[in-house]
């Protein structure tokens, strides 16, 4: 293109008339192949206030084979033009260690239909950074249980390379989560016990002093409030022991959903009635997956164990 003609039409780009955006858009689209001013003008129009326009640029970009561009198509995934971020998502797949980098950035941010989006692209990268940073994701209220899903989907689809990461990652992932929520549940507990003597202590001074009221009246005693015992906080309801047993819940129905007997083990170590009930629910259930796929002596153990929590009184945990 000629240097005049096609410094007037990328001048265009930034004129009010939506129709004249588009034309030059169009222009430059078809006949702006490896000029790098061609390529950066398109690729500033991916942010255009007009649908169509920033449509032909992507388009226009992708004939061109344009690279480097990740970080301006990333945003297109969290409009609500479903086929220009479908199209954007297939340009990010073919951007490399770029898209990547991008991707990771943005998956944090933004409506959860984009971020699933962001994740699944991760996901098909399939690299160690790619892959703990959709685990990392289990961790959010509103992304965890989607994130969940694409990475069983990879386990469903035998994809041994991404497996033996998120096998590796997850193990890890779960034994430090583990710790964490062992170590708050904990705590939790004891704030419990200590509120709930706290409620009894004045509860039963309260009681005193309506009796003492009482017996100055008519003689008859007021009667007792309540049950007469306290009823603490739920440790569930704290906000650090709730966040860290929706990850590791998490995690662990991911570990369940591999089934290979490396998660014995830990799974093992997270079914006892010291642990919430939600945590070991989730670790015998991975555990249950893990025997009904493999037989011989690795699962023995844990064999015994469940047959042993099914004559328990908890129906649940049974």
């Amino acid at each position: 293109m000629a240097k005049n003609l096609g410094t007037a039409v990328i001048g265009l780009l930034d004129h009010e008339r939506v129709d004249l955006r588009a034309a030059a858009t169009t222009v430059l689209a078809a006949v702006g192949k490896g000029d790098a001013a061609v390529v950066k003008a398109l690729t500033a129009r991916l942010a255009d206030a007009d649908g169509v326009v920033r449509r032909i640029a992507l388009e226009g970009l992708a004939e061109m084979g344009a690279s480097g561009i990740a970080a301006h198509l990333v945003p297109l995934l969290r409009g609500d033009d479903a086929t220009l971020a479908e199209r954007a998502a297939q340009l990010l797949a073919g951007q490399g260690a770029a898209a990547e980098s991008a991707l990771r950035k943005e998956l944090s941010a933004g409506t959860v239909q984009a971020r699933r989006a962001i994740a699944s692209l991760l996901l098909r990268r399939g690299t160690q950074a790619a892959v703990d940073a959709v685990i990392d994701q289990l961790a959010d209220v509103e992304l965890g249980e989607q994130a969940l899903q694409l990475l069983r989907a990879e386990v469903d689809h035998h994809n041994e390379k991404v497996v033996a990461i998120i096998e590796k990652s997850a193990l890890a992932r779960a034994a430090d989560v583990g710790k964490t929520v062992k170590k708050e549940w904990a705590r939790a507990l004891r704030d419990a016990d200590k509120q709930a003597a706290a409620e009894a202590k004045a509860a039963k001074a309260k009681a005193a002093k309506a009796k003492g009221k009482a017996g100055q009246g008519d003689g008859k005693a007021a009667p007792p409030s309540g049950n007469g015992h306290a009823a603490g906080p739920d440790p569930m309801r704290d906000p650090a022991v709730a966040a860290g047993v929706h990850e590791l819940g998490l995690l662990l129905r991911l570990i369940g959903y591999m089934a290979r007997p490396s998660a014995l083990s830990l799974l093992m170590g997270k079914i006892g009635d010291d642990w919430p009930r939600a945590v070991r629910l989730a670790a015998i259930a991975a555990l249950r997956r893990i025997v009904a796929s493999h037989e011989g002596k690795s699962t023995d153990a844990a064999i015994e164990r469940l047959i042993a929590l099914a004559d328990g009184a908890d129906l649940a945990i049974a």
